[in-house]
C-alpha cells in the first residue's frame, strides 16, 4: 500500500499546483504587457519633448540669424554659420524624427519635424518665423504645413 501511495502523491501535488501556476504566469504576462506599453507610451512622449525643444532652439537661432543677416536660413546654411549641430541636416533622424526647411525667404521660413515612422511618436511639428509650434497628431507621418495643425501653447518667441 504504501507504493501506490508514494506513486500517488506527486500527481495529485502536480494537479495541485497547475492552477496556481497558470494564475502566476497569466498574472506576470498581463503586468509585463501594461509595463511595456506604459514604457512605449513614455518613450513617445519623450521624443515629443526633445523635439518640441529642438524646434524652440532652431526658432531661436533663426531669429539671430535673421537680425544679423536680415533674412532668414535653411538648416544648412544655419549648421554652417550658427552653434547649431549638423545633426538637423540631411535628412538625419533625430530622437526619431527628420527635420526640414521650407519656404525660406527674407521674411518667412517654416521648419518641419516629421516622424521617422508612426511608431515613433503620435504626431509631427512645423514651427514658422511666428515661432508658434504647430502640432498634427495622427497614425501615419506626414508634412505639417504653415497654418495647419494645432498651436501648442507656450510657444510663442515673446
Amino acid at each position: 500500500m504504501s507504493s501506490s501511495f508514494s506513486s500517488v502523491q506527486p500527481q495529485e501535488t502536480r494537479k495541485d499546483l497547475t492552477i496556481p501556476f497558470l494564475l502566476l504566469i497569466w498574472f506576470l504576462g498581463t503586468s509585463g504587457a501594461i509595463a511595456a506599453q506604459e514604457l512605449i507610451a513614455r518613450l513617445k512622449l519623450e521624443r515629443e519633448v526633445a523635439t518640441l525643444n529642438s524646434l524652440r532652439t532652431i526658432h531661436e537661432i533663426e531669429m539671430q540669424f535673421k537680425e544679423l543677416n536680415l533674412r532668414f536660413a535653411t538648416l544648412e546654411e544655419l549648421a554652417e554659420s550658427t552653434p547649431l549641430d549638423r545633426k538637423y541636416t540631411g535628412g538625419k533622424v533625430v530622437s526619431g524624427y527628420v527635420y526640414s526647411t521650407s519656404v525660406v525667404s527674407a521674411d518667412s521660413y517654416c521648419v518641419r519635424a516629421v516622424r521617422a515612422s508612426g511608431a515613433i511618436a503620435h504626431g509631427d511639428f512645423v514651427v514658422c518665423e511666428d515661432g508658434i509650434i504647430r502640432f498634427v497628431d495622427s497614425k501615419t507621418p506626414g508634412v505639417v504645413k504653415r497654418g495647419e495643425g494645432a498651436p501648442l501653447r507656450g510657444t510663442e518667441n515673446k
